[in-house]
Formats: structure tokens, sequence, C-alpha cells
């Protein structure tokens, strides 16, 4: 049993303790929660009795979601306030974890390199309005492409538009920087604020062979968990080195006007205003968060690792936090927006902003009658938000601990008290027409018939990612065929829970006429499959509605035997990082495959005057021959297609980026010319050890078909494995 000064994990943690008999769940019950005006200001609990508190969650944290080594750093005033190691940087080393301990800081670096641009920008070198083409960089896609929209991750759609997290655009400021400066970035760096803040533990991963940074490289944490490699790159996106420790030096230099000035901060510090009228959540740099009236500054950083940099900008504390597994950033991803979403930020906002212990606050165990007056006096006492946060992280660490159980009883708790179960009163009428509770993978078509023109209302709640919906639902008019409705980003607003739930309320008008609903959903996070919480209005589907009483109406389910091609399966992608083998190995076969076109035909004109007027090529042989030039040719219109939605760039001092131009790209477009070129391929093999058994072509010949047909084979494995072939 935790011992009540112990008593730091979070509900969600000590839940999922509870049911495995490992520990018991600390409540305050409503008599512990303080008043209203005694929130803010606490002092009843001491500073060194906070940090020991915080200590022991962290390491309770750390051994309950398997974390091998962690590093954590706590900024007070322009001061380093504490800071300590957790476990093991090495393992099987048993070396361990301190705040002087090195980790691949992955995203953090963005931080570092936009302060380097924000310098810039004062300097007068570069002006965020500047269009990228000024410093050689062109990326395909529709209007302008400004400086601000790389820093701030709005570059894609129409720019300015909508946030879409994209690291590999971001890398492009390397070239902005480099070319406005003069000078390379690591060296920039070296001389802003490696060399003068003494962050004699950092660096670019590039640098760590080179005899100044072995110490660096000897003491670099062990990633676990991931089976993933290390970014040995460098750019203004990722492939930074650095502790705990220097990250703090550079963090009090920051707040010290050291860097940049106090209105370059502020700037960097302000979210972006969004054209569309999506929520402005990116500043310059820096994620920008509010929570209860507390602004957050903060950023992410995950590959092998998963950080977090938080600072909580009116209080002046800073929080960082290094790992060295993925498993601090499973509870969220780039795309979400609430810094919240981490249990240790909560735990360390009520600890050190709300002056609270980090304990829970209501029991989740109890009657349902004395949840709701616990959630009562918490109300009262500001902290409501808190609760209705705790039950979320609770039910994200159960899903994270892979407990259904204990995330079951999460999800239901959280829906009985902040969420309704059923659908907006529409002029007090029921549905004519309804999709609702749909699941993962499922594709659900309603028909109905108007016996006269129908206003219709709308309501429908879907999932978006990146930038597009991926649970959505259209209207389809039957004679015609065409889709005259569908869910759009551009219509839809947030649903509650997480942030990729999202809604609609529309109206339109119908003519007489029949008509279909559609409702499809792809692989994840649909009713009763949650991976996160869940809309506020327990609805997953849409649902229609007659505007004014129209009995003449009638419908009927209809099962599809096959996908309706008028709502397109849409397969977001962010920018995909590809070895330097794997770009070569691509290039390679669109070579071999060229040399096919012309290779083939002039190989059976040389056999057809080969074997004489008396004799004739055999079937396989010319059989195979063809197939192998037909399929070379389809192969490489596909290569054009993808080149049209996908630029293959190589960034500066980093391997080439695969990067989409539109965000998604619609494979199922492609699927009919995918799947052919494959069973082309295959029916290629198999001819091909028929007619070379002839022996008609010279061994060299020979060889050179094998070489197009292992091409042709190895091409397909290669964009399955970069995800761009459906059902790989």
């Amino acid at each position: 049993m935790y011992k009540h000064k112990l008593a730091l994990v979070l509900m969600v943690i000590s839940a999922s303790l509870a049911l495995s008999g490992i520990g018991n769940v600390h409540s305050v019950r409503s008599a512990d929660l303080p008043p209203a005006s005694s929130v803010q200001g606490n002092s009843d609990i001491e500073l060194d009795e906070k940090l020991a508190q915080f200590e022991g969650y962290l390491a309770e944290m750390r051994q309950e979601l398997g974390i091998p080594g962690m590093s954590v750093a706590i900024v007070k005033d322009q001061e380093l306030l504490w800071a300590q190691g957790f476990g093991y940087a090495d393992v099987e080393a048993r070396y361990p974890a301190t705040p002087d301990t090195p980790y691949e800081i992955a995203s953090l670096t963005k931080t570092l390199s936009s302060t380097i641009l924000l310098q810039l920008v004062e300097q007068g070198r570069v002006n965020l309005d500047d269009p990228i083409s000024k410093y050689g960089i062109y990326i395909k896609g529709p209007g302008v492409i400004r400086v601000r929209h790389l820093l701030g991750h709005t570059s894609e759609r129409d720019p300015g538009s909508l946030f879409l997290y994209n690291g590999g655009r971001y890398a492009y400021l390397q070239k902005v920087i480099e070319r406005a400066s003069g000078r390379p970035l690591a060296e920039l760096m070296a001389d802003t604020f490696l060399n003068p803040l003494g962050m004699g533990d950092s660096a670019p991963f590039y640098l760590l062979d080179q005899p100044a940074y072995q110490h660096i490289r000897a003491d670099l944490s062990k990633p676990y968990g991931y089976d993933r490699t290390y970014f040995t790159w460098f750019s203004a996106a990722g492939g930074f080195v650095s502790t705990v420790s220097d990250l703090a030096k550079f963090d009090i230099a920051l707040d010290q006007d050291r860097l940049i000035r106090p209105e370059t901060r502020a700037l960097a510090f302000t979210a972006q205003t969004l054209t569309s009228g999506e929520p402005p959540v990116y500043g310059l740099g820096w994620y920008v968060d509010e929570f209860q009236g507390t602004k957050i500054a903060w950023h992410q950083g995950w590959w092998c690792y998963s950080h977090l940099y938080i600072k909580f900008l009116d209080q002046d504390y800073s929080l960082i936090v290094f790992t060295n597994s993925a498993t601090l950033a499973e509870f969220t991803s780039p795309e979400d927006v609430s810094v919240m979403r981490y249990p240790v930020a909560l735990a360390f906002y009520k600890l050190f902003i709300m002056n609270m212990d980090p304990g829970d606050m209501i029991d989740w165990e109890a009657e349902d009658a004395v949840i709701a007056s616990q959630l009562q006096v918490a109300q009262a006492a500001g902290m409501g938000e808190i609760a209705r946060q705790e039950i979320h992280d609770r039910y994200l660490t159960a899903q994270v601990l892979d407990n259904p159980a204990s995330a079951r009883k999460a999800l239901d708790t959280y829906m009985r008290f902040f969420a309704s179960t059923g659908l907006p009163d529409f002029k007090s009428q029921s549905p004519f027409a309804m999709i609702d509770r749909v699941g993962n993978n499922t594709y659900s078509i309603v028909e109905f018939t108007l016996g006269q023109d129908t206003d219709i209302d709308i309501f429908a709640i879907g999932g978006y990612r990146l930038g597009q919906m991926v649970d959505y639902g259209g209207i389809e008019d039957v004679s015609s065929g065409k889709l005259i409705w569908m869910m759009t980003p551009d219509r839809v607003s947030p649903a509650g829970g997480v942030g990729n739930n999202r809604q609609v309320n529309d109206q339109i008008t119908l003519p007489a006429g029949t008509y279909r609903l559609h409702f499809r959903t792809d692989e994840a996070h649909s009713f009763n499959h949650w991976t996160d919480l869940p809309p506020d209005t327990l609805f997953w589907g849409i649902a229609l509605y007659a505007v004014g009483r129209n009995a003449d109406i009638t419908t009927r389910d209809i099962t599809p035997s096959l996908q309706d091609k008028l709502l397109p399966v849409q397969v977001p992608l962010i920018a995909l990082p590809i070895s330097k083998l794997e770009y070569g190995i691509l290039w390679t076969c669109v070579g071999i495959l060229l040399s096919a076109l012309v290779g083939i035909p002039v190989a059976l004109w040389r056999l057809r005057k080969s074997v004489g007027i008396s004799k004739k090529v055999r079937g396989w042989t010319k059989a195979a021959a063809w197939v192998m030039w037909a399929n070379s040719l389809l192969s490489l219109l596909l290569i054009f297609v993808l080149m049209k939605s996908f630029d293959l760039e190589l960034l500066v001092n980093e391997p080439p980026i695969l990067v989409s131009t539109t965000a998604t790209f619609q494979v199922w477009s492609l699927i009919g010319v995918i799947y052919t070129c494959i069973a082309l391929t295959i029916f290629q093999v198999i001819i091909a050890i028929f007619a070379w058994q002839g022996k008609q072509h010279s061994q060299v010949e020979r060889l050179y078909y094998a070489l197009v047909t292992i091409t042709a084979a190895g091409y397909f494995l290669l964009l399955g494995s970069w995800g761009l072939i459906p059902a790989f």
C-alpha cells in the first residue's frame, strides 16, 4: 500500500495497480478538497516537500510505464531548481541515467533552430513573410509558401489555412538559415548557445564520431522499446543531442532575453491564426496551449525516445523530461495539441501550479452518487477541468498498460459524467435515415426516397486526422450518381473528447428523388473501438432529419457488395524518412525499368534475326518479353503518378524524405494499377521460367530478363515497405 506522502501516481496508474493487486488507489475525498479561495497561493506544501512528492511520482510512473531511463530538470525563475535521473541510460551495462546523460532529442531540436531563425529575423536577414523560393526551396502545391508557414507547420494545402505537423518540411528551414546567414546551422548553434552557455554535452548527432565529441557518444543513452535506428543526420527539425542540464541552460538564457528579444519570444509563443478558422495551436517552433487560464508553450520529441519540454509562462516554471523509450509519447501524437494529455504534465501542473497533492482527486471506484458529489465540490473549487483531465489520463494510461478492464471502467465513468448518450433534438423529431455506432473498417449505406422537395437537417460525428476526415459520411444522388454532400474538414467543428472527434450540423434542400446516405470508417478509433476519448455525444455516424413533418419518405438499408467510389479511402501520410540505401534502390529500379523499354524490343529484334526466316520465335519467349515490357511501362507510369503526389527530396545533411505535397494521397484511386502490376510481375516470373528453358536467347539476354524481373518484384516490395500499397 502506498503511503500518503507518496500517493503520487495519477489516478489512471493507481487504478491499474489496484486492479492488478499491486497497489491501492489514493483518493482525496470531498472534505479534503480546498475551497475555491484557497486553490491558488496555498503555501502549506513547502517546496522541498513538493520536489520529494514529484520525485516519488516520477519514479512510480517510470516503473509502471516500463521506461528504462529518465532524466528530469525543473527551472524556476530562471534558475535550475532541481534535476534528477531515474533508472538506466543503458540497462545492459547498468549505466545510470543522470541529468547529464545525453539523449537524441528528436523534435525538441525545433525549439533550438527556431531560436536561430528568429535571431536572423531580428537582424533583418530573414522576413517571416519571405516566400521560401527566395532561399532556393521549391515545393509543389497551391499558393505561396512562406517562411512562417514552414516554421508553424501550416505550409500544406492552402498555406496558412491548416496545421499539419510535418518534420520533413520543417527541415527546409535549415536551408533558409544557412542561405540567410552564410554559415552552417551547426556552427551557428555552437556560436549562439552551445559555447556561450557552456552546453558541453550537446551537439548535432553527425558530429559525435569526431574526437571532440567522443564523450557524448560514450555516454549516449540507449533507446528501448521501438525497433528504430537513430537519426544520424541533423537538420532544423531533429538530430540534435543534449541533456536536461544543458537544455535548462538554454531555457534560462531564453527567458533572460540573452538569445532573442522579449517581443520576439512572445511572438514565438503566440499561436498562429489560421485562415480556415481552425483553432490555433502552434506558434513559431512551439506548441501553444492554455489550461484553466494557464498559458503554456511546449514541445514533444519522439523517435526512439520520447521527451517533453514545457514552459508555464505566467508562473516562470519549465519542466524538461527525457526518456529512452517511446512510452511517454504513447498518450498523444504530433497532431494532438494539449500538453495535459501527458499524465506527467498534469501531475506537475497540480503540484507546482495549483499547489495540490498530485494524487487522485476523485474516488472513481465509488458509487455514482459519491462521484457526483465529489465532482460538484471539485467544480466549485475551480478544479472541474482537472478532474475531467484525470479520468482522461486514467483511460489513456490503462490503454498504454494494455489493461482493457481498467480502460473500459475509466471510459464508462467518463461517459456517465462527461458525455451525453443521445442525439441532438431537431424540432422534436426522430431522424428518418441514420447510420450510427459504426465500428472500424465499416462501410454502411442507407437508401431513402423523398416524395417531394424537402429541407434536411444533417448531424454527423466522425474522425479527423492530418487534415482529412477518416470516418465520414456523404449523400449521393442515385439518378446522377453524384455526391451532392460530404462531411469535409471545412464543415466540421470539435465534438469533444479527443481533438480528432469532429461533428457537423448542416442543412440542405433535396429535390424529390432517391438518394443514398453513406458512412465509412478507417481502421481505428470508432464506436466501441476507441483508441482515445470518444466525443461528448456518444454517437458515431450520420443522421438526417426532415425539417417539418413529411410522411412521404421511405428508407431501406443497403449492404454494399463493393466499396463505393463516391467516398474514397484517403490515406493520410506525413513526411517519411527513407534510408540512403532505399533511395538508391528506388532509382536503380527506375533505371533498369527504363532500360527495359528499349532493351527488350532490341533483344526480340536480334532474336528474330538470329533464328532466321525458317524458324519462329517461340511463343513463351515472346510472351515473357512483352509482359516484361508492358509491366516495366506500367510500373514507370505508376512511379510518375507517385512522383506527382510525393516529392523525393534530398535535404541538407540528412537522408531523402518522402514528402506528401498534399498531406494525403488517395492510394485507392490507383489500386487497379498497383495490383495489375503486381499480377503481371508474378505472371512474368512464371512465363519467363518456361521461356528461358528454350534457350533461344543468349545467356546475357536471359540474365538481363532475370534482372528486370527481380527489379519489378523488388520495386513493389519497396513501395509496400513504405506503406504505399494498400493491404501491405
